[in-house]
Order: structure tokens, then C-alpha cells, then sequence
């Protein structure tokens, strides 16, 4: 590969929400889960993304990638006979391609809604809590900073970010449509994250009344609720907060959940007929489910904002070509100057080494007198050694060229028993 730089992950485009919520990490289980991670043969330093539209394991290494799913799986008490197929859901780029993709979901380009910014935080986010943790090492801390850069420029020299559709936006717009006017409406947040923060600037921009904002650690309530005018409420509180707000909108790692069917009936006989607006924005799920079923209630998941996006969010092809040239073109240049020949020529002679070993087991023998003996051995390391000299004279040329080309075709014939 070009660096020993991988990607294993799915998103919202190739599995469903409910393999996602199984496999998602959170604050209770991140820590142990970069750990255990880290400590996978060949992962030599990695960083994990988890966020309501995909879960992504970057890594500096060689590792197999089905270690890495079963490790994943096994993690999170997968059960296999409910997911069918659940290899297929995961993809896996390595080397240019690696790099490629991690760049495209830094700016914006493979989110859900096209040009979004928030992914690039969650992103810094995953970054600093792998270096908090000491696994992130020199070369892929490397990495992440130049996908910082290339991000940055994409997003300045093209409008990919414009207009963008945000999940928040769009869970706003959504309530609006529901409840029309929202000039006298009331609603309640639950969760203190960045999807939070930006609903609560949505729903004020669009001049919604009185927001409660209800997390798990009261002191952070009260600190958004002060700067946007709000009302701080404790999480144990909110059942006595829902008969008064026409709006719900969560957005937490709650591993269980928050909001059940009979909380929601209660505030139902309390509020008469008035239609209530729901918004689960969470992985797993804040809301139960079975609300959807009772009257005047009107559920919106992460699923349902999904489509809605997927209908809504058009990026130009122009803007999208100069970004594509962007990343292309800082890739070259990354690669010509950070491109690690060094390891793959060690890759290939590590495949000459292990063919040499193979047939010498066949050729030695208990009874073979010594001379013999070590004339067979002289014989195949003089052979290794020469059959080994052009094909890692190319690779070193390949790289210092930076030659993507010969370098991938180099990756698929001579390295790919192990790359």
C-alpha cells in the first residue's frame, strides 16, 4: 500500500440503523474500546469515530480486516443470527484510497448531508482522545493533520459547505412543518452535545418561545440554557417538562432509553388534543418507538430525517470536481513526500523470505550431510536476494516519484498476499 494507513467502517448509506446502534461506541465503552483496539495484531496506532450516521476505525498498520470486524462484533455482543450479511455492510480502503476516503468525510463530501461541518469536530474529537490516550503515534498523527489541512482548503476554495443540510436543521424545519406556527411554541432538548447546540440555535432562530434544555450533568444545562435564554432542567425532571412543551428533541449517548411510551401518555392526557413534535436524533434511540402509535404524537427518528436529506441535499458537480482535484492532487503530494517505501519493500521481501523457507522445508532433509546442507541455503538466499533486487528497485522509484499508478499496481501483484 502506499502508507500502511487503513479505513474498516459503515454509514448510514451501507447499513441500516439498527446494526449501527449495535456497534456504536459511547462514553461508557470508549475508552475500553481504543484500548482493545489498539491492542489488535498489526494496529500499530488507531483512532475510532462513532457518531449517529457511521462508525469508523482509522489505524497505521497491516492488520486483517476480519480481526477487525470480529473483534468489533464481539465487542459489542453483535448477535449474527439477527444481522444477516454483516460483513457486507463493512468497507474497507488502504493506502491512496484510505486516504482518500478519510478526506472526503472530513469535508463534508460522504455525510449524509453533503458539506456539513460537524463531522470534522467529531472527527477532532476522536483525534484528541486517542492522543489523551497515547495511541495515536508520530505517523498517524501525521495523517490527521494533513486531513485537517486538505479540509479546510477544500472547504474554503469551493462552496461545498454552502447551503448544506444539516441533520439539526432539518429536525427544526421538520417541527415547523408540523406545528406551523411556532411563535408561541415551547420545546424541550435533551442533551448538551454539538447536534443539541445546534438545534437550540435553530430553534431560536426560527423564533420559537421558551426552551428547556435537560442533560445529564445539570451544571451543563444550566450553562447552555444561559447563553441562549433558556431553562436548565434536571433529566430526572422532564416527565413534569413534557405536558408543557409542543417539542422534543433528543440528541444523547444514552446507552438506554429516555423517553418511554407511558411518559409520553401522561403528558398526553395533560395537554388535550395539541399535536406534540418528537425528534430522535440518537444512537441507539432516546424515544421508544411505540410513541409513534398514539394520537396526536408525531415521531421523527434518525432514519426519517435520513430520507428527508437524501431528498433535499444537491451538491453542484462543479463544486464537487474542484474539491475531488483538491484532495487528489494533496495526495500526490503527501504520498511523494510521506509515501513509507521503506515498508513495503520490507513487505516484499518479507513474501520472498517466507517462499524461500517453504521450499527450502522441502529440499532439506534430517539426513542431508552439512555441506549439502548449506549449499541449498547459500543457493536460495543468492536467488531471493537477486529475484528481490528489481522489484524493490521499482517500489523505491514508484515512491520517490510518486507514481500512484505503479504504486497500486505494485500493491495488487507483488504485494497483495498480505496488503
Amino acid at each position: 500500500m502506499l502508507v500502511p494507513f487503513s479505513v474498516i467502517g459503515l454509514n448510514h448509506i451501507t447499513s441500516p440503523v439498527d446494526l449501527r446502534e449495535h456497534i456504536a461506541f459511547h462514553k461508557d465503552n470508549m475508552d475500553e474500546g481504543l484500548r482493545q483496539f489498539n491492542n489488535i495484531k498489526g494496529v500499530d496506532a488507531g483512532i475510532i469515530l462513532s457518531t449517529c450516521n457511521r462508525v469508523e476505525l482509522y489505524y497505521y498498520g497491516n492488520s486483517d480486516i476480519n480481526n477487525i470486524i470480529s473483534w468489533l462484533t464481539e465487542f459489542h455482543h453483535v448477535n449474527y443470527s439477527k444481522l444477516q450479511n454483516i460483513k457486507s455492510c463493512f468497507y474497507n480502503y488502504s493506502g491512496k484510497a484510505g486516504l482518500e476516503h478519510l478526506l472526503r468525510v472530513a469535508s463534508g463530501m460522504d455525510s449524509m448531508a453533503i458539506g456539513e461541518t460537524q463531522v470534522l469536530g467529531q472527527i477532532k474529537d476522536a483525534y484528541h482522545k486517542s492522543k489523551e490516550m497515547g495511541f495515536l503515534g508520530k505517523n498517524l498523527d501525521g495523517i490527521v493533520q494533513f486531513t485537517f489541512a486538505v479540509a479546510k482548503k477544500a472547504r474554503s476554495q469551493t462552496a461545498i459547505g454552502k447551503e448544506s443540510t444539516t441533520l439539526a436543521a432539518t429536525a427544526v424545519n421538520t417541527s415547523i412543518h408540523v406545528l406551523n406556527d411556532v411563535a408561541e411554541k415551547d420545546a424541550l432538548i435533551i442533551g448538551a452535545g454539538d447536534n443539541a447546540r445546534l438545534v437550540i440555535e435553530h430553534l431560536r432562530s426560527k423564533g420559537f418561545n421558551k426552551l428547556y434544555i435537560a442533560n445529564r450533568t445539570y451544571q451543563k444545562a444550566a450553562e447552555i440554557a444561559d447563553k441562549y435564554d433558556g431553562e436548565a432542567v434536571s433529566l430526572i425532571d422532564i416527565e413534569k417538562y413534557l405536558p408543557r412543551v409542543n417539542a422534543l428533541f433528543t440528541s444523547t449517548s444514552s446507552p438506554t432509553i429516555l423517553v418511554g411510551k407511558g411518559m409520553i401518555e401522561e403528558a398526553v392526557k395533560k395537554w388535550g388534543r395539541k399535536p406534540l413534535y418528537i425528534c430522535d436524533m440518537s444512537l441507539p434511540h432516546d424515544v421508544e418507538h411505540s410513541v409513534r402509535d398514539l394520537d396526536q404524537v408525531y415521531l421523527y427518528t434518525l432514519e426519517d430525517l435520513e430520507l428527508i436529506i437524501k431528498d433535499k441535499s444537491v451538491l453542484k458537480d462543479n463544486e464537487k470536481l474542484k474539491a475531488e482535484k483538491i484532495i487528489e492532487k494533496e495526495i500526490k503530494s503527501f504520498i511523494h513526500n510521506n509515501g513509507d517505501s521503506a515498508y513495503a519493500m520490507k513487505n516484499y521481501r518479507l513474501i520472498i523470505d517466507d517462499i524461500k523457507k517453504q521450499e527450502l522445508a522441502k529440499v532439506l532433509k534430517e539426513d542431508m550431510d552439512e555441506d549439502t546442507r548449506e549449499a541449498l541455503i547459500n543457493l536460495a538466499n543468492n536467488l531471493s536476494s537477486k529475484i528481490s533486487h528489481g522489484p524493490t528497485s521499482m517500489i523505491k522509484d514508484a515512491y520517490n516519484k510518486a507514481d500512484t499508478n505503479s504504486i497500486e499496481n505494485i500493491n495488487k501483484s507483488l504485494l497483495g498476499k498480505i496488503t
